[in-house]
């Protein structure tokens, strides 16, 4: 990316940041060689795949359907025709076909650009109906897919997340070099790489939550960026911005949740034009035009691949606040949730009419009591933050997560066990469990000698974590911590600290040098 290209007015600095650390090629390398291993350890966990055993995985064989509707008949981007009247919807006899030609072929779940010919397909052509609530990007994904590779790809939809997160840490990796912080470069996409709970998350067959862990690590780069860069050109910037839209576009679309984390990508994007007074020293309208087109560049590839499907929202609210409601009758479970919007004048549990049921009990409840509603926030942060439900462990307590304590909590227990948790960590099949105390030590600690940082690098190293982890806690805080993907994600925040652990150790040795000696 361009970067040592002053602005206008600007003097040239001395070269620093990537060049300074041995070039270019030293930051690519170590984001190279982290998704290198991201893929390996993707390829290793998900060997053992059986889509026979899959038939009840409703948006594997969904979001594979529409896939190879796009493939066959298009567009593999926009939104599909409507269905004609009186066609058959194709996803049972492509199921059939895939779980058969991956036998017959013998293709390995890690071959994900081995394909099936078109043929199979062609012949029960039919128009899949996109579920009215659920997010299309993947299957969009899966049919550009499929176009690139010439056939239908039976286990891309589970490297989809592994590839666009490999791009992440290479443009990570570039960022964190720039910023004179190599060892953090080199550690963060390590540790990244070598987390079980990132590896299964982004290759999760049942659903797309991974591509919420895909937008949260690109605020990574754009913050490193924005508060730690030395980056003045204004080409640098533009390009950043591009590049993160259209990351962020194709997660967005893929899974809704990442929409929680724009404002924060917004954010870093305005720090980083406040900091180079230089994009925006063109008066009050060359600003207002700045921004606009800084607007329109991060957000339009969203709005560009958005499709009509929306979510439940009000429904995902109430069923939500059964993660810490114990006097309300909240409870996380579809069952439960739609029994109660019947009962109070709703239908099924996904319809404008029980979304406006569960929008009128949701908001009484926290009417009448405010006390209740704001504890259950206070619950959902420190349960978060502090990662709590994962704090037994196999060797000591016989256990891998603390148990659900009421029946409020429906299954989240059994979201937990859909991927390895963030306290485990290892490199292909092998994994250690980490003692969450080890897991958040690091990052205590670089915020303990933050004061003692003696080029001031503290500040910025600080308000990058922070904003991390304020991205990271809104979701979890505001829906629900019973999703269990979206929590752990968190520990994101953990993996920065520690890598950062290095630098601020040889920042702050020169403090406690001149203390010894006081």
């Amino acid at each position: 990316m361009p970067d040592e290209e002053p602005g206008p007015g600007e003097t040239a600095a001395p070269r620093k940041g990537v060049r300074a650390r041995g070039g270019p090629a030293l930051a690519v390398a170590a984001g190279v060689i982290a998704g290198a291993l991201l893929l390996f350890d993707t390829g290793a966990r998900r060997d053992d795949i059986d889509y026979a055993d899959m038939s009840v995985y409703r948006r594997l064989w969904a979001d594979t359907a529409l896939g190879i509707t796009r493939f066959l008949d298009g567009p593999p981007l926009g939104p599909l025709p409507a269905r004609r009247p009186g066609s058959a919807d194709p996803t049972p006899a492509f199921r059939a076909i895939v779980v058969e030609k991956v036998a017959q072929m013998d293709i390995r779940p890690f071959q994900f650009w081995r394909t099936i010919r078109a043929q199979p397909f062609e012949r029960e052509r039919g128009r899949p109906e996109p579920a009215e609530f659920d997010d299309q990007g993947r299957a969009m994904l899966l049919g550009l897919g499929y176009r690139l590779l010439g056939g239908v790809s039976p286990f891309l939809i589970l490297w989809l997340g592994a590839l666009f997160t490999a791009v992440v840490l290479v443009w990570t990796a570039w960022e964190l070099f720039a910023a004179e912080e190599p060892a953090a470069g080199v550690l963060f996409t390590l540790l990244v790489a070598s987390s079980c709970f990132v590896v299964d998350v982004l290759s999760l067959p049942r659903s797309a939550v991974g591509f919420y862990v895909v937008a949260l690590l690109l605020l990574v780069p754009v913050s490193v960026y924005a508060l730690l860069g030395p980056s003045r050109s204004a080409a640098g910037f533009w390009s950043r911005a591009v590049l993160a839209g259209t990351l962020y576009g194709i997660a967005a679309v893929t899974r809704a949740g990442a929409l929680f984390l724009l404002p924060f990508l917004l954010l870093a994007f305005a720090v980083a034009a406040w900091r180079r007074r230089a994009i925006l020293a063109r008066g009050a309208r060359g600003r207002a035009l700045v921004a606009l087109g800084a607007v329109v560049v991060l957000v339009g590839p969203y709005l560009a691949l958005r499709q009509p499907q929306r979510h439940e929202t009000w429904a995902s609210l109430w069923a939500g606040l059964g993660d810490f409601d114990r006097t309300h009758g909240h409870t996380w479970s579809d069952a439960v949730a739609e029994e109660t919007v019947r009962a109070k004048g709703g239908d099924v549990l996904k319809s404008d009419r029980s979304e406006a049921v569960f929008r009128r009990l949701v908001l009484d409840d926290v009417r009448h009591d405010p006390s209740w509603f704001a504890g259950i926030l206070g619950r959902r942060a420190w349960a978060t933050i502090t990662q709590e439900k994962l704090w037994p462990r196999a060797a000591r307590d016989g256990r891998t997560m603390a148990r659900s304590t009421s029946p409020n909590e429906g299954l989240l227990d059994k979201y937990y066990t859909y991927t390895a948790t963030v306290d485990q960590v290892g490199v292909g099949r092998a994994a250690w469990e980490m003692p969450i105390p080890l897991l958040i030590a690091p990052t205590a600690l670089v915020l303990l000698l933050a004061p003692l940082d003696a080029r001031g690098h503290a500040r910025a190293r600080v308000a990058v974590l922070a904003g991390l982890a304020a991205a990271a806690l809104v979701l979890p805080v505001l829906i629900t911590t019973a999703g269990a993907q979206e929590p752990q994600a968190f520990a994101l925040v953990y993996l920065l600290g520690a890598a950062f652990l290095p630098g601020a150790l040889v920042r702050a040795w020169p403090s406690v040098q001149r203390w010894r000696r006081g």
